[in-house]
């Protein structure tokens, strides 16, 4: 049975805190699995690899992409924190499969009018405490005033 689940928030600060500790659980994921999995008559390939050949399907490792789609339901149904690392467990291994990583230029979601997601992180976490409370009132600040502007726009009024 699901037990009942909290949603936290996850601003910058929040995932460059946590990212470490995901990334080695994460670790002990795919290595584990490389050690429970490997071919005995060919150790540079695991179950998953041989899965693939299989049943291949149209990107040559479908199965993959499938057990994602099983264990997101499986999250939804039982909410357990193992399933998540799953999901982001074979999403690298597609990832690898696709032969991404041997690419020189990444096709990142980054950009943001211009300016790098990442730079703009970078900039928020140099920052000293105070001043990041003050850029998140400033942005709160700025999305009340969009937030009002596109009310007016709906009611026909004009924006001040």
């Amino acid at each position: 049975m699901r037990k009942k689940r909290i949603v936290i928030n996850t601003d910058v600060k929040t995932k460059t805190k946590n990212w470490p500790k995901f990334e080695k659980l994460l670790r002990n994921q795919w290595t584990h699995g490389g050690d429970k999995y490997t071919l005995p008559d060919d150790p540079d390939k695991e179950v998953t690899d041989w899965v693939c050949e299989l049943s291949p399907g149209k990107t040559g490792y479908d199965w993959i992409l499938q057990t994602i789609a099983k264990y997101c339901g499986r999250y939804i149904n039982f909410g357990r924190e193992k399933d998540l690392l799953k999901i982001a467990t074979y999403s690298f291994i597609a990832w690898l499969k696709a032969g991404y990583h041997l690419q020189n230029k990444h096709d990142e979601d980054t950009n943001r009018n211009g300016k790098r997601k990442t730079d703009l992180h970078e900039k928020i976490l140099s920052k000293p405490q105070g001043q990041v409370e003050e850029c998140e009132k400033e942005t709160r600040k700025r999305k009340r005033i969009l937030a009002k502007k596109q009310r007016q726009a709906k009611c026909g009024k004009k924006s001040v």
